[in-house]
Formats: structure tokens, C-alpha cells, sequence
């Protein structure tokens, strides 16, 4: 018999050494503080980004002309890098961030999609992961 490396590990195999390893569902309180981090840095990109780009597309219709124009795409820009992070941060693909191109709509979409785990990628409801008890995000 062969030993395929791609199987999931077994539990005789599981390092005894490592004390988060042997208990499923759990990771260590500095890899959960520095998820908690990550996830805060990513919120404060998104908003950073999302609400000045929301701000100039709203400047951007009330001015007319040329001017107006360039001050709303600037202004989808900065919202789509924004909803990109934020949708990173939900734990789904970065490209979601497009739906900056819808502007309110699209950040309702995103608002409505479940979240994800930035860990696991399991669905999360409550503060943390059920799954890996990671920080869940806001």
C-alpha cells in the first residue's frame, strides 16, 4: 500500500508536541490576536477607501461636466478598492469588490453575503469561527 500525501492527516499523526493541533476547532491565542489584527487593518482599508470613494461619486453627479465625471470615477475607484477589502476581509474573493460599480447596490450585495471565516473559510455567524475558533468578522 502507498501513502498518497494529499489524504487528510490521521490523528495518530497529528504532532503531540503542538498543544492547538490535537484539539480540533482550536488555534492559538497569538494566531487568533493576529487574525483579530488582520481583520481590523482590512476593515479600516475598506473604510479608509470606501467612504471617501462613495463621498466623490455623490460630489462627482452633483458637479456637472468633465470635472464631475472625473471626480465619479475617481470616486468608484476608491469605493471598488474599498469593497475589496472589505469583501477580502468576509473572507470571500477580492474581486467582489466590483460590485463598487453598482455603488449603494453593491455594497448592500456584500453587506447580505454570508461570512466566511479568514481562516477556514468556513460560514460564521457569531464573534468567532465554529469551526477553528478564529475571530469571525464584523
Amino acid at each position: 500500500m502507498t501513502h498518497d500525501p494529499y489524504a487528510p492527516p490521521k490523528a495518530d499523526s497529528i504532532d503531540a508536541a503542538s498543544p492547538t493541533l490535537g484539539r480540533p476547532g482550536q488555534i492559538s491565542p497569538a494566531e487568533y490576536e493576529r487574525i483579530r489584527q488582520r481583520l481590523q487593518a482590512m476593515n479600516r482599508t475598506s473604510l479608509l477607501l470606501g467612504a471617501p470613494g462613495l463621498a466623490l461619486q455623490v460630489a462627482g453627479n452633483l458637479t456637472h461636466g468633465i470635472v464631475g465625471n472625473l471626480v465619479s470615477l475617481v470616486g468608484v475607484g476608491l469605493l471598488i478598492a474599498g469593497l475589496s477589502s472589505y469583501a477580502r476581509m468576509r473572507g470571500h474573493s477580492a474581486w467582489y469588490g466590483a460590485l463598487g460599480l453598482l455603488s449603494c447596490l453593491g455594497m448592500l450585495i456584500l453587506a447580505v453575503l454570508p461570512k466566511k471565516c479568514f481562516n477556514c473559510g468556513a460560514t460564521t455567524k457569531g464573534a468567532a469561527c465554529a469551526a477553528c475558533g478564529a475571530p469571525a468578522p464584523s
